[in-house]
């Protein structure tokens, strides 16, 4: 079951973005979800490039550089929740406090938690979507035309 939540940002990704590469960050923990994963995203044909990032301890430093530097945001974030440490929970916490261009990232949470529909509407972030693990290709290929869909309808 995937379920899709209204995106709340003013993410607008300019026409030229539209057909470039999706810049995807991936924190995820398990080597086998990573895999999974990877493999759901490589069947939709959808080009992309991919950071991964095992840790939620790692996001907020990664992202800072990038608004830091001048670097490209990612164009869509998917989140495991149970990650080791500061789980993505706190992470969402964390973005919440994020400046604007951060905040406006979507984000897909993969997830092994039942029920996270009521704990999408707690975090003023652009939850797009959730999806139980492990990602099956398909679910992926319709969360990511949907995610392009939706953002370059706004």
């Amino acid at each position: 079951m995937i379920i899709f939540n209204h995106i709340q940002s003013s993410y607008k990704p300019k026409l030229s973005d539209l057909d470039a590469p999706l810049n995807i960050l991936l924190v995820e923990d398990s080597v086998g979800d990573e895999i999974l994963t990877r493999k759901a995203i490589d069947a939709t044909h959808v080009e992309y490039n991919l950071k991964h990032i095992r840790t939620g301890t790692g996001v907020m430093p990664y992202l800072s550089q990038c608004y830091d530097l001048g670097l490209k945001i990612p164009d869509l974030m998917l989140l495991d929740l149970g990650l080791p440490g500061i789980d993505g929970f706190m992470v969402l916490s964390q973005l919440e406090l994020a400046p604007i261009s951060i905040r406006v990232i979507p984000i897909i949470v993969l997830t092994g938690y039942k029920d996270f529909s009521d704990i999408c509407r707690t975090y003023d972030l652009p939850l797009f979507a959730y999806l139980p693990k492990p990602c099956r290709a398909e679910t992926m290929k319709e969360m990511l035309t949907a995610m392009k869909h939706k953002v370059s309808c706004h």
